[in-house]
């Protein structure tokens, strides 16, 4: 009986914890969205992290090779290493098992959160396979 409670908690936790991603560029073949995360759960303080979902949307695998870069008052502050992905069709990558998760340099949390920070996909480069 314990073992099914615990099971069912899980599940909910599963269910209820997911948090949404926001797109932020759309074409025909790629989808790309976000959403920011603690970098330590249970620590309310701890610094962001921005986590990336690139959907590829056409019926073939697609290579995805891009930059991410970070502005603060529109001006360049950092930039990522170069990222390489090879999606499949109609399928999602996300999160740290994609390498997808970015620590956005010296901003503190209050800078990511203000209206000056803005983020952008670079150098994108999208071949079919």
């Amino acid at each position: 009986m314990r073992l099914l409670i615990l099971i069912a908690l899980l599940l909910s936790l599963n269910m209820f914890g997911q948090r949404s991603f926001t797109v932020f560029s759309n074409s025909d073949e790629v989808e790309a969205s976000y959403r920011w995360k603690r970098s330590r759960f249970f620590n309310k303080d701890s610094p962001l992290q921005l986590v990336l979902q690139i959907k590829n949307k056409t019926s073939e695998a697609i290579h995805v090779k891009f930059t991410l870069t970070f502005f603060w008052q529109s001006i360049l502050n950092a930039e990522s290493e170069t990222v390489e992905l090879c999606i499949k069709p109609r399928k999602t990558k996300k999160g740290a098992m994609a390498g997808l998760v970015f620590e956005p340099g010296e901003f503190t949390n209050e800078q990511l959160k203000s209206s000056d920070f803005t983020f952008d996909i670079t150098d994108l480069v999208i071949t079919k396979k």
